[in-house]
């Protein structure tokens, strides 16, 4: 045998015994690739087949004859999934990738609100119970298309879910309005905001939604408006 073969032979076996792990990994990353990643969002997380990578930047190995998913999110943009595959017939791995991450519009058209899926008394200092109820009535038509159930002898209404789909999210939206007392008059009202995570989400699927912090810009007034209206 050749002694310079013979010598690197001995010396790859001499490691293998002092650290087994050389070894293993040496036979393993055999044709493997190396891209490094990169996000416009230098806090945005990121996922590499489901394990939770360096946010915003990391390096990602691709072994040979595989692929790997990558995962990155970040609250405020369009979650991005990306696949890189090691493989024969696979387009070229490029040594590095940049990520330009888009803003979420349903972001952009929504803002956080402390008035949001809570109710909020309202007094009437001026106004009649029925005139009360008819200004009511006559505001939350400014916003809202249909009221799917009204009561005049209770003080009790609430509208039909307002549904608009984004990119990654669905987002729904309804008032319900409850007179609280009549000595002195007064009402409860909440405007309901809830998000599924998903674009084109059926507005009854009830399981899907949940509560969201966030209003979207049309409706952030109606409550305010209807303050103004009762008082």
């Amino acid at each position: 045998m050749n002694k310079k073969i013979f010598l690197l032979l001995l010396t790859f076996s001499m490691q293998a015994v002092i650290n087994p792990i050389f070894a293993i990994t040496d036979i393993e990353i055999v044709g493997k690739k190396k891209i490094k990643f990169s996000a416009s969002e230098t806090d945005a997380n990121i996922w590499i087949n489901g394990v939770e990578a360096t946010p915003g930047n990391t390096l990602i190995v691709v072994a040979k004859e595989e692929c790997v998913t990558v995962l990155v999110k970040k609250s405020g943009f369009i979650s991005e999934k990306i696949k890189f595959c090691n493989k024969k017939n696979a387009a070229d791995l490029p040594k590095s990738y940049f990520l330009e991450m888009k803003e979420d519009d349903s972001f952009l058209a929504s803002e956080l609100s402390q008035e949001i899926n809570r109710y909020i008394k309202v007094e009437s200092s001026s106004l009649e119970r029925n005139d009360a109820w008819k200004a009511i009535h006559k505001t939350v038509l400014n916003y809202f298309d249909v009221i799917e159930l009204m009561d005049d002898e209770t003080g009790y209404l609430y509208t039909a879910w307002s549904v608009k789909s984004f990119t990654q999210n669905t987002v729904r939206t309804r008032i319900i309005v409850k007179e609280d007392s009549q000595e002195p008059l007064s009402y409860k009202i909440k405007l309901v905001s809830e998000y599924s995570g998903q674009a084109q989400t059926p507005v009854k699927s009830d399981i899907k939604f949940k509560e969201w912090e966030r209003v979207l810009k049309n409706y952030k007034t109606v409550v305010e408006d209807l303050q103004g209206m009762i008082n």
